[in-house]
């Protein structure tokens, strides 16, 4: 297996007050890049964590599990939020839908 697709571990940045301008301003957000095998989540697996099919429901595969704090997953520009995670012996499993 490769683990050959880029994903990011995004944090917002929170508000920060410009005593120059008197506005706040908001920062740049956290990015923390990992490497996973990427696959759509099959039929049956989505029915049976969200009772429906979604069409933008990922399968990533990791070989470390990160245990860094997070808001969302960006896999290729696009926001994704964790529905499930699964660790095994050598991989972890991150079970994502896209966010709107």
């Amino acid at each position: 297996m490769r683990y050959d697709k880029p994903f990011y571990f995004v944090t917002e940045a929170e508000e920060v007050y410009d005593y120059d301008t008197g506005n706040y301003t908001l920062a740049e957000p956290t990015k923390e890049r990992a490497w996973a095998l990427t696959m759509p989540t099959s039929d049956r697996r989505q029915e049976m964590l969200y009772g429906a099919f979604k069409q933008t429901a990922l399968t990533l595969l990791t070989q470390t599990d990160y245990t860094t704090q997070f808001e969302f997953i960006e896999v290729e520009g696009n926001r994704f939020r964790v529905d499930n995670k699964r660790t095994f012996k050598r991989d972890v499993a991150w079970e994502v839908s896209g966010i709107q």
